[in-house]
């Protein structure tokens, strides 16, 4: 019986080759299983294992070597499920192409040593993501990333959310100068150091971006989300910021989990800017943006 897939075609053969490749067998999707059914199918694959004698079982006491023997079959099965569940996940994410690149072989050897331990759903949705954009458009996230994104704890991943919802694009989080507004919104000071250590936002406090004024606009541009804006600055045409700003492997990740924006902190932020520096803005419009053209 045929799957109901909804990505046909070469994508999801590449997907089927990737994970044939990572598991040393024939792949063929199935549905994704709910966390019950994982749970299910873990000690089905444990029984299987069992009544192969595959794992040893014995009323005596186990020697070390077997006992060794049962801890490292275990765990392989847990990898194995680790890496089919992350492998269903992908292919919601695939997009149609008639037109694939090659995968570099040392990136795929990376991602299957990494993405087999992780076995959080939540997590496993972002490295399936990440596989996605691998299978459409080779070299989009870097193996420095992959490393990064192997040691995120849950707890990390969640405050490094709540970060990305305050972010502007390609950059991180502006505030005004002598200003950390964010803190109101429930991202402590302790929370970036976290994530410093986690190696997705850069170490120092005190970085600024001046931020080009382009004339056309009387103003700068500034992207979030989907949307671009112009900042119009005051009579000492000031447009520098401080940003607490995302490394590399932090903005691949951020292009990648697409966390909603929190407009309560953008909206604080744009009032800050207008009080204390007379600062106006307002959304660009399509005759704007033509001079971010690179000919004007």
């Amino acid at each position: 019986m045929q799957n109901p897939l909804i990505i046909t075609g070469k994508p999801l053969e590449k997907l089927i080759t990737l994970i044939g490749e990572g598991i040393g067998s024939l792949y063929e999707p199935t549905k994704i299983r709910r966390k019950a059914d994982a749970e299910a199918y873990r000690i089905e694959k444990m029984a299987e294992a069992k009544a192969k004698g595959l794992i040893i079982s014995s009323k005596a006491e186990l020697t070390i070597a077997e006992k060794a023997h049962n801890r490292i079959l275990i765990q392989e099965i847990d990898r194995q499920i680790n890496i089919e569940d992350i492998a269903q996940k992908t292919v919601k994410y695939l997009k149609e192409s008639d037109v694939l690149e090659d995968i570099d072989q040392d990136w795929k050897t990376r991602f299957f040593n990494k993405a087999k331990d992780i076995s959080n759903d939540e997590m496993q949705e972002i490295w399936a993501n990440i596989l996605a954009n691998e299978i459409n458009k080779p070299g989009k996230t870097s193996v420095r990333t992959l490393e990064v994104l192997s040691n995120i704890s849950q707890k990390e991943g969640k405050i490094f959310e709540t970060f990305c919802s305050f972010s502007f694009d390609h950059v991180g989080i502006y505030h005004p100068p002598g200003g950390e507004i964010y803190k109101k919104f429930g991202l402590r000071y302790s929370d970036l150091q976290i994530l410093r250590s986690a190696r997705l936002v850069h170490s120092a406090d005190n970085l600024v971006s001046p931020l080009a004024l382009y004339e056309g606009v009387n103003g700068c541009f500034i992207s979030r989300g989907d949307k671009m804006y112009v900042l119009i600055p005051g009579t000492n045409k000031d447009l520098t910021f401080d940003v607490t700003q995302l490394t590399e492997e932090g903005l691949e990740l951020m292009n990648i989990i697409k966390t909603p924006k929190d407009d309560s902190y953008f909206n604080s932020f744009l009032a800050d800017c207008k009080i204390s520096r007379k600062i106006e803005f307002r959304e660009a419009t399509d005759e704007d943006l033509e001079y971010l053209r690179p000919n004007c």
